[in-house]
């Protein structure tokens, strides 16, 4: 089977250099003309608006006005011919005197000798297939299905697209077609009929086919599927460029264009992007929603430089395959969400006792990230809040650029905004949910994750909260404001007592309070006995730090700026001084820059 060659996209040649258009001596122009010359049949009040005594270029046709012509060469892939040969089954290069790679070739011959022995030993034998309920089966194949995969006296279904005297073409799929004898047919091209597969002549490539008799309600369709091994979606790259592949996964993402539908898959490895095209702007396999289980079934090439696959099927997967695999990659994604077990940059018995729930919020934002979904922080805009917007945006962007295939994922999947107030308020939740829905609406997103950061814990919060939880909206707060008295509070021991019952704060290893209602992850010093002095922008650093360890030495100063713009006053503010001057900042400079 001949494909454009994916190195020169079929042009037979590539791009090695570029040179100064001799046509035009790189000008890009090739002649002038005054324009009120061909300006005519407009009043005077028209012509006034144009400036019609200055010349204008004629552009020069060799270069397009570029003034640059490129210098070509033949493309060493396919040789200067714009085509390469691969198999007609798997999709690898193989040599242009064959259709078939030698594995493929192997497994066609074993087929058609089964096939053969099946035939010589019931030669006339019509077979009526049934399923567990009797009803007849009858067949259709999918788009990659080919003659091989025909059965002999099995019914199938297809569709009219030619019509003579002596009989009908039908076609199974686009790869496979036949003629079926009969005369005065009342068929016309487009109508789906039933026919029984009478010959296959594969030396001929030709397909007999005789009408078939199936009666309305007293059948089932069964789709035939090309028998392809599930591929990985990591594992695609250059080299499976113009490769027949089968991948199973989860829609994170419907975009609708001028062109294609774009669904974007994640299995439990990576993330790419799957077209699906019948007509310029009309919606492919609308059944298919966000958060569906899908198999793509499609060619892998590029588009933009990035891997794409052009799908020539996708089916939604139900029941419990569906669920199996949604499991599967549940559990994959959320392993690979798990942050490393690092250390905080201080020392501190208070974050000690808040690691786990640093940790859970980590997780909860890697995982974000693996999902495809959008992360909307939200930070007070003070030096406090400023610093904890900054490392978690320093801590997020490099794992979007890793795992995000979309080469504007920084721009497309993160977004920080500083809040005016040190609670978080209708304002700014009214424009958060109207970014986070118009994403959805008009680009296919999930919604999106919020992460509030020096605001959040407060009961002032709430009526903001209460609303982004009415869209189900999965949060995160990071905050050191007091957040009112603590309702329970779960003790070393692990007992669980009612807040109100004194005991030792560093006892406390988890407490609940009021906005825990309404927000799904909730990192805040009160309520593990602490109190304000570990400011958002040291928790967010730290929780950061979790997130990408890599980002230490780029964020490592900004807690000691956060605590000193809060006039923090504890032994963890000097420990993050101390920090800060290793990398040449003194107190001084720190407060001038907190200011």
């Amino acid at each position: 089977m001949k494909k454009a060659c994916p190195k020169c996209n079929g042009t037979g040649s590539i791009v090695v250099d570029t040179k100064i258009c001799e046509n035009c001596d790189g000008t890009g122009y090739v002649d002038t003309f005054e324009m009120k010359n061909h300006f005519k049949g407009v009043n005077s009040n028209a012509r006034a608006k144009f400036d019609l005594d200055a010349d204008q270029d004629v552009p020069c046709e060799v270069c397009d006005g570029k003034g640059m012509v490129d210098v070509l060469e033949d493309c060493s892939y396919c040789n200067g011919t714009g085509e390469i040969t691969v198999c007609n089954d798997c999709g690898k290069r193989i040599d242009s005197d064959k259709n078939y790679c030698d594995e493929c070739a192997e497994k066609q011959e074993e087929e058609k000798m089964k096939k053969q022995a099946e035939r010589e030993k019931n030669p006339e034998k019509l077979v009526v297939e049934s399923d567990i309920s009797g009803k007849e089966i009858v067949y259709e194949l999918d788009g990659l299905c080919e003659m091989s995969d025909l059965e002999l006296n099995s019914i199938y279904r297809g569709k009219v697209t030619r019509v003579e005297r002596y009989g009908i073409f039908v076609s199974l799929n686009n790869q496979v077609w036949g003629l079926m004898r009969t005369r005065n047919s009342s068929n016309k091209v487009g109508d789906y009929v039933f026919v029984r597969i009478t010959q296959i002549k594969e030396r001929k490539r030709e397909v007999d086919m005789a009408p078939a008799s199936v009666f309305k309600g007293e059948y089932v369709i069964k789709k035939v599927k090309k028998n392809i091994q599930r591929t990985k979606i990591e594992t695609l790259d250059d080299s499976s460029l113009s490769s027949i592949v089968k991948v199973h996964g989860e829609v994170i993402q419907i975009q609708q264009t001028s062109g294609p539908t774009i669904f974007t898959i994640t299995d439990e490895t990576a993330i790419t992007w799957a077209a699906a095209f019948n007509e310029p702007g009309v919606r492919m396999y609308p059944e298919i929603e966000i958060g569906d289980i899908v198999e793509v079934i499609g060619e892998v090439n590029k588009h933009n430089g990035e891997i794409q696959i052009e799908s020539s099927s996708i089916e939604k997967l139900e029941g419990e395959e569906a669920n199996k695999m949604k499991e599967f990659i549940d559990i994959a994604l959320d392993k690979k969400a798990e942050p490393d077990d690092v250390d905080f940059l201080i020392q501190s018995p208070v974050l000690d006792r808040l690691k786990p729930k640093m940790r859970e919020a980590a997780k909860v934002i890697r995982r974000a990230i693996l999902d495809g979904r959008s992360i909307l922080v939200r930070h007070h805009a003070d030096a406090d809040g400023i610093c904890a917007g900054v490392a978690m945006e320093k801590a997020v962007i490099p794992l979007l650029k890793e795992f995000n295939p979309d080469n504007d994922a920084e721009y497309h999947y993160f977004k920080r905004s500083p809040s005016k107030a040190p609670f978080y308020e209708l304002e700014d939740v009214v424009k958060d949910l109207s970014f986070a829905l118009e994403d959805f609406e008009r680009h296919g997103q999930k919604l999106p994750l919020i992460v509030l950061l020096d605001n959040g814990s407060t009961e002032e919060d709430i009526v903001a909260l209460m609303q982004a939880k009415i869209y189900d909206i999965e949060i995160v707060v990071i905050d050191h404001h007091f957040p009112g008295e603590l309702i329970t509070k779960t003790l070393k021991s692990g007992e669980t007592i009612d807040g109100s019952v004194e005991c030792n704060n560093e006892d406390i290893i988890a407490g609940t309070v009021a906005v825990d209602e309404y927000v799904d992850t909730h990192v805040n010093p009160y309520l593990v006995g602490g109190d304000s002095q570990i400011t958002a922008g040291a928790l967010a650093t730290e929780v950061a730090h979790i997130i990408n360890p890599d980002v230490e030495d780029l964020v490592k100063h900004l807690p000691a700026i956060a605590v000193l713009g809060d006039r923090a006053e504890a032994d963890e503010v000097e420990q993050y001084v101390k920090l800060a001057s290793e990398k040449g900042y003194d107190r001084e400079q720190l407060k001038k820059i907190a200011e």
